[in-house]
C-alpha cells in the first residue's frame, strides 16, 4: 500500500480524493503533541493531518480497535513524496508492492 501523509483535509478535500479512486483518514498525535500514534477514519481530538492511500484500511468492527497505530503501519507500507504518485495513471504495481501492500496487517 502507498500512503501521503499532509494537512487536515476538510470534508471537500476529502470527497474530491475519494471520487478520484483514493482512501482519506485522519492522524491524531500522541498525548504529548510529538508524534503521530494513530490512524483513524476521523478524529475529534488531537487531530494531527490526514493520511489518503491507495488501498483502503480496514478498520476492525470493535469500537475500541477502529484505529491503526501510526508507527507499524508506515514501516509496512510505502510512502510516497507526491500526491500524483498515488494518483497516476497506471495502477499496475509491481510485484513487490502486491506482496507489501497484502501483508502489510501481517507482518
Amino acid at each position: 500500500m502507498k500512503y501521503f501523509i499532509t494537512h487536515h483535509l476538510n470534508s471537500e478535500e476529502k470527497e474530491k480524493y475519494t471520487k478520484e479512486g483514493l482512501f482519506v483518514y485522519d492522524l491524531r498525535d500522541d498525548d504529548f503533541g510529538e508524534d503521530i500514534a494513530s490512524i483513524e477514519k476521523s478524529v475529534l481530538v488531537n487531530r494531527i493531518g490526514s493520511i489518503i492511500t491507495d488501498e483502503e484500511i480496514i478498520f476492525s468492527d470493535k469500537p475500541e480497535e477502529q484505529y491503526y497505530e501510526y508507527l507499524p503501519f508506515i514501516k509496512k507500507n510505502i510512502c510516497v513524496q507526491d500526491i500524483n504518485d498515488l494518483l497516476r495513471k497506471d495502477k499496475q504495481k509491481t510485484k513487490e508492492e502486491k506482496h507489501k501492500s497484502k501483508d502489510w496487517r501481517e507482518r
